[in-house]
């Protein structure tokens, strides 16, 4: 009897802890607002990932400073996916189910998306401002649960290629490709078809690959190089460490055409691996889908003011700067929000934008029938090892023949 009596009395006692735990620990979490991203920090690219990551946190930290959102704290939590699909649906399951993450923000890639957003809309959670321009991630019409910050690849290599066609003489069959073989290489290559097609083009084109997540790109270099006449621009559908290796190759060997990139290529990675090298990355033209930090725009001082806050010392880039823009947008949308923040709410507030200013020199909007902020694009071009704005324009007869 004195058994049982004390067993009961160890168990009443257990339950009062326990719950005493939990309420503690309800309490604390009910106190932040946590998001989630699964991105890549580790690897060939893992700078991309720690940028955009980055950006996020240190708006995050700006707007905690200042008392948070309703009282509560911002947190994000970022789980390394190495940019492979597999890991990113572990991810995306942990910061959904266990985590508990409100949204989830800044997801780095296409072949990790494609795995990533559907999980987020099984799940009815915000999937925002993923770091890819993927139309495969644009659903038409747009899903309630998928947002997106930046412009679509195709924006970006229609201002690339309109540019080029515009200011030389290179005509749309002097075009070929170097991408991924993956879903963002395909992305490319379909964007950049039909950018062609807009031209009249109906020939086909010259297309080498590489692995994703490798610097296996010896092969692709070699079948380009064996194409007579070369082409005079090839438009890159890869990541930083992997492009600057083929361009090297290429220039090696005596390549005299041009680079163009989309955005997710790693702009200052590949203009600090061309200033020790300008064999491999000197002169690549870049399409940005936010504005180079020398402008004088509000959004664009506020930025550099809270990364030297956040991490004195830190230099700036264009993709931490999107991050940053990203989050902005993001607790814009959760200041409109009167009552319980929910992620049905978030949902409920981003659509609710409409027509917005941030401070980067043009207008955003955000409605239940667009998803995407932003359609602008601008260019930079890597020059004597930095990366600057460039003005096709400026094209000299060096550059074109």
């Amino acid at each position: 009897m004195c058994k049982k009596i004390f067993l009961f009395f160890c168990f009443f006692y257990l339950s009062f802890f326990v719950k005493g735990i939990c309420s503690q620990h309800k309490s604390k979490d009910s106190k932040i607002l946590k998001f989630g991203m699964s991105t890549v920090l580790t690897g060939p690219n893992a700078s991309i990932g720690k940028e955009f990551s980055f950006g996020v946190k240190a708006l995050f930290a700006k707007i905690n400073k200042k008392g948070g959102i309703q009282g509560k704290k911002l947190k994000l939590i970022v789980l390394d996916d190495g940019y492979d699909p597999k890991r990113t649906i572990k991810n995306m399951y942990k910061l959904i189910r266990k985590e508990k993450v409100l949204g989830i923000i800044g997801n780095v890639g296409t072949p990790t998306g494609v795995v990533a957003m559907p999980i987020a809309i099984q799940n009815k959670i915000l999937f925002f401002a993923p770091f890819t321009g993927a139309q495969a991630l644009r659903p038409n019409p747009p899903n309630r649960y998928v947002f997106h910050y930046r412009a679509s690849y195709y924006e970006e290599i229609k201002c690339l290629l309109d540019g080029i066609f515009k200011y030389t003489n290179i005509k749309p069959d002097e075009v070929a490709f170097f991408t991924q073989k993956d879903a963002y290489g395909d992305e490319i290559f379909k964007a950049g078809i039909k950018v062609l097609k807009k031209y009249g083009f109906k020939k086909e084109v010259i297309h080498v690959r590489y692995l994703r997540n490798t610097l296996y790109v010896k092969e692709a270099a070699a079948m380009l190089l064996r194409i007579n006449p070369p082409p005079k621009v090839i438009v890159l559908g890869g990541t930083y460490s992997a492009c600057s290796k083929f361009i090297k190759i290429l220039r090696k060997y005596g390549f005299k055409g041009i680079f163009v990139s989309v955005s997710f290529i790693g702009s200052e990675a590949l203009a600090s691996i061309a200033k020790k090298d300008p064999l491999a990355g000197e002169g690549v033209i870049i399409s940005q889908v936010v504005p180079f930090f020398n402008e004088n725009l509000p959004l664009i001082k506020q930025y550099l003011k809270d990364i030297s806050s956040f991490r004195p010392g830190k230099k700036p880039t264009l993709i931490s700067l999107e991050g940053y823009i990203a989050a902005d947008i993001l607790v814009k949308a959760l200041r409109k929000i009167k009552g319980e923040i929910t992620r049905e709410s978030i949902i409920d507030a981003l659509e609710g934008l409409g027509r917005f200013d941030i401070g980067i020199g043009v207008p955003l909007k955000l409605s239940p029938k667009d998803h995407q902020a932003s359609h602008y694009v601008w260019i930079t071009i890597i020059k004597n090892g930095k990366l600057m704005p460039f003005d096709f324009k400026e094209f000299s007869y060096e550059m074109v023949n």
